[in-house]
């Protein structure tokens, strides 16, 4: 299983100047707040282009300024995950939710953290606090991250969130290949084919959703189908190696979404 973090990536806007003028003794109150704003936002940008020691300089100017700005240390923990530094990353997720505990960026963020390291009841938790956000227009994606957290795991519990993903956002394509997925594993082929087909009508298909399309046609006996997708998935991604998978169970049934 491949951890990322969500699409909704957080204080990833553009990047600001910083105010040129300060006291002799540093910025205080509200300046020292905006100060710290647009010294984060300066490293969100750094690390958006890999310069990672120039992220470093000025999320932790940005503490400085102000070390109760949460955005400052949530940004600051997405870099140090990046480099491996997981404890102090752990920490600034920590210390930003202790400061912001309603903000649900900071939380789906934290939950993609959690997920990857392999902490997935906590990151499950995470990703569900932020979808219970009243408007926040994550809550998809939140869902969906947490389906892809316990897909391998726990397939029914998986299939709970993104299908409430799906109701969160009935576009949203990576719930649809998802739930394709986990029908696929739990024998249901008829569910995983209806999926597919949902998906196909909405985006583009990645190599791994032609090779599920190409296991689930043959699963339920349409050898030409499954040829399709085959050559397909041969035309446009040559190079993909296909994942390691145990058998299904070899019954389909007629479950549909």
């Amino acid at each position: 299983m491949t951890h990322r973090l969500p699409a909704s990536v957080l204080l990833i806007a553009g990047a600001l100047a910083v105010s040129a003028c300060v006291s002799t003794g540093g910025p205080r109150g509200a300046d020292a707040r905006e100060a710290a704003r647009a010294n984060t936002e300066l490293g969100a940008g750094y690390i958006r282009r890999g310069r990672n020691d120039a992220a470093r300089e000025k999320l932790e100017k940005a503490l400085t300024l102000d070390d109760r700005y949460a955005p400052a240390h949530a940004t600051y923990a997405l870099l140090l995950a990046r480099q491996g530094e997981d404890a102090g990353a752990d920490n600034h997720f920590r210390q930003a939710l202790r400061l912001a505990p309603e903000d649900p960026d900071i939380r789906n963020n934290y939950g993609a953290y959690l997920c990857a390291r392999g902490r997935a009841d906590a990151a499950v938790e995470q990703f569900a606090r932020a979808a219970e956000v009243p408007g926040y227009v994550g809550r998809s994606t939140a869902l969906t991250n947490a389906g892809l957290c316990l897909r391998d795991a726990d397939p029914a519990r998986a299939e709970g969130f993104l299908r409430r993903a799906l109701e969160a956002n009935p576009q949203n394509p990576t719930a649809m290949a998802q739930l394709a997925w986990v029908s696929y594993r739990q024998g249901e082929y008829m569910s995983a084919r209806a999926f597919l087909s949902r998906y196909d009508r909405i985006a583009d298909p990645s190599a791994e959703v032609l090779w599920l399309g190409a296991q689930t046609e043959a699963a339920l006996g349409d050898h030409q189908a499954a040829a399709e997708y085959r050559n397909q998935l041969a035309a446009q991604y040559p190079d993909f190696e296909a994942p390691a998978l145990a058998a299904p169970p070899s019954q389909p049934n007629s479950d549909t979404p």
